[in-house]
């Protein structure tokens, strides 16, 4: 990708930005970028997943391409660790790297595309949101047609619909082995 002055001076603003506001000052789990040499659209992001949730502590990384018309126009983003494309870890995170979000422009939206790229958006904020909005403790309302009555209807068991993937989290997690005790 070619980049703009524009687009290169608001790159380093938005890199400082979040090496200041969410690394181990914030009160959330850490997030950490680092550039690209000789790539000055080029960032790499690792997310940690936040406490409480199916990605509490783990790691997540994140490519960004920043376009010549960045900040106007949203980064390209995609998830890179997903075992070389064989683990999608959330309805709105592809084992291919696709990382759907409507701000990105990568999906419709609830409202039918009023979530839409601001050029007041930052690269912080896009990480903040994935932080926020994706690795949460209840990934399956992320689904496509999410259904609250068809939750609902699971009374207080705590399970998540067999098909969800909610429930292969779960699945997993609940296969995992304790740690040996000492």
């Amino acid at each position: 990708m070619t980049s703009s002055s524009t687009a290169v001076f608001r790159l380093q603003k938005d890199v400082k930005e979040v090496v200041q506001r969410y690394g181990y000052n914030s009160d959330n789990p850490p997030i950490f970028v680092a550039t690209v040499d000789n790539a000055v659209d080029h960032v790499y992001a690792l997310v940690l997943g936040p406490p409480d949730t199916p990605y509490a502590r783990c790691p997540y990384i994140f490519e960004f391409r920043c376009p010549a018309a960045y900040p106007n126009a949203p980064p390209e983003v995609r998830i890179v660790s997903t075992a070389y494309g064989t683990v999608r870890h959330n309805p709105n995170l592809y084992a291919g790297g696709k990382v759907c979000l409507s701000i990105l422009g990568t999906w419709r939206g609830e409202r039918g595309g009023s979530e839409s790229w601001r050029s007041s958006y930052s690269i912080g904020y896009v990480l903040q949101a994935i932080q926020a909005m994706v690795l949460t403790s209840e990934p399956y309302h992320n689904e496509p047609g999410f259904d609250k009555d068809a939750l609902a209807a699971l009374g207080t068991s705590g399970q998540c619909p067999p098909h969800s993937f909610g429930y292969k989290i779960q699945s997993s997690s609940s296969a995992s082995p304790s740690p040996a005790k000492a």
